[in-house]
């Protein structure tokens, strides 16, 4: 996931968003939670990361 945020010089809430949206849709039954979870990980992810010490580099 970081790999591919620092790769495409993109951001990581991007990254890991789509990566769970494209898993929700090969998913067997997408109810509201997959959806919900599929759209909150990835901002959730670009705001904690600095917290738990993971540095970005940009």
């Amino acid at each position: 996931m970081t790999g591919l945020a620092g790769a495409a010089e993109g951001s990581v809430r991007v990254v890991r968003t789509s990566i769970e949206v494209v898993v929700a849709l090969i998913g067997y039954t997408v109810g509201l939670g997959a959806v919900l979870c599929s759209l909150a990980i990835g901002p959730l992810v670009q705001i904690l990361m600095p917290r738990m010490g993971v540095r970005l580099h940009r």
